[in-house]
């Protein structure tokens, strides 16, 4: 740009010396451009990566640069390469902007602003580039890098871009070397106060083990002699074979609690950003509910029925936080399902976390249903920025708690509970 300006300044050099200013400028801009010409030195890297991220966080890791040139090098910087966001033809031809309709009529001719929303859709992940000390022949050096990944899902690392400047710092020459890698992005999470659900203990035949298993595994309890009708396979050999008569093992039945969490996944516009929220607020309530001493299942519909869970003696919270992380809309099943999945399961639970992507007849009417049967409810409906409230009565039994959310201003909805 300054070449350009002592350009035209100086174009009548009787009356300026901006010609020379140009002059110095231009040769400066030759000598860089011939600098970089060649291609930059070829490097090898290693990432040593962590196994989960999670949105809106910044991502440490290490990366291990080696130089395999005979001579030292340095002034190199090392970027992430994240592939190409860029849509495709068809993505910038069948998928409008939201609100496009609402933009003048060169916007909608020319779709830049498509174009620049639909490479903000597909960009994951941010990187900083990183610059690197200087490189010894066929030494290791190790650097700390960071990215932050934007959304939840499997965030895809293509490779590494080298970069060399010359020593006016005008012009770059690149270099790629390619290290495809994944790492798994968990939902963002907010903070909510301790939610407490109520309930009493519910009684489970086979106890915890049972509760998340198929067949009929149970708490053992002890040994005692055989009676009649008791299964064979429950027969205890070692005592048998040390007292000469047939020992089974006793199993006991146990009492306790257990929450169910319903995540609505039934939405027609699968970029509404309610449905983010909707998965943060589950990962979010996933992460608060005690589940050392109690049992927690979400429930969701996606290309099934699920129910998955985690707590004391099952199951992890991060195994059920890696399941939100590739949680889908769902847009080929219907309400019931996610209705007939619950109320299969609702005898057994102690409370339940209820979170809707919309308040309607159908949504009413299982909370109704689920309240008929004594269960404390917690129900959570999120709603898009500027949307009216619903229009839907809203129960007003004494077990059920009932918050809307805005899309935007989650947090603040979440610490009023």
């Amino acid at each position: 740009m300054a070449t350009l300006v002592a350009a035209g300044i100086g174009v009548d050099t009787t009356q300026a010396m901006a010609y020379q200013t140009f002059t110095l400028l231009w040769i400066l801009l030759l000598c860089a451009v011939v600098w970089t010409i060649p291609r930059a030195p070829r490097f090898f890297a290693q990432r040593i990566l962590p196994r989960v991220g999670t949105a809106g966080q910044p991502l440490h890791y290490r990366v291990v640069v080696r130089n395999p040139r005979s001579r030292a090098q340095s002034a190199v910087t090392i970027t992430e390469d994240l592939g190409d966001a860029r849509p495709t033809f068809l993505e910038f031809a069948n998928n409008p902007e939201p609100g496009e309709r609402k933009r003048n009529p060169f916007d909608r001719l020319f779709r830049f602003y498509r174009w620049m929303w639909l490479i903000a859709r597909k960009t994951i992940a941010s990187a900083p580039p990183a610059t690197l000390p200087s490189l010894y022949p066929k030494r290791p050096t190790e650097i700390s890098m960071q990215l932050l990944p934007l959304r939840r899902g499997r965030l895809h690392l293509t490779g590494f871009v080298f970069t060399i400047s010359d020593p006016f710092g005008l012009c770059r020459s690149y270099s790629r070397f390619a290290l495809p890698e994944t790492v798994l992005i968990l939902p963002k999470r907010y903070l909510i106060p301790n939610v407490r659900l109520g309930g009493a203990l519910q009684y489970h035949p086979g106890g915890v083990t049972l509760s998340s298993s198929v067949g009929e595994s149970e708490e053992f309890m002890s040994v005692r002699e055989y009676r009649r009708g008791d299964p064979m396979r429950h027969i205890h050999w070692k005592s048998t074979s040390r007292t000469g008569r047939l020992i089974v093992k006793e199993f006991q039945n146990e009492y306790f609690v257990r929450h169910a969490l319903i995540l609505d996944t039934f939405l027609t516009d699968s970029q509404n950003p309610v449905f983010e929220e909707a998965v943060s607020v589950a990962a979010s309530l996933a992460c608060t509910l005690n589940t050392q001493e109690s049992l927690l299942d979400l429930l969701f519909v996606g290309t099934d029925a699920f129910t998955v869970t985690a707590g004391h003696g099952v199951a992890q919270v991060e195994h059920m936080l890696e399941i939100l992380a590739g949680v889908q809309p769902c847009t080929q099943h219907v309400f019931e399902e996610l209705e007939q999945l619950v109320l299969r399961e609702i005898s057994l639970v102690s409370g339940c976390v209820c979170i809707f992507l919309q308040w309607d007849e159908k949504r009413r009417d299982l909370v109704e249903h689920m309240s008929s049967m004594a269960v404390p409810l917690l129900v959570l409906v999120i709603k898009s920025s500027g949307e009216p409230n619903p229009t839907y009565p809203i129960a007003t039994h004494p077990l059920v708690r009932f918050h809307l959310l805005e899309a935007g201003k989650i947090q603040e909805g979440l610490a009023q509970l």
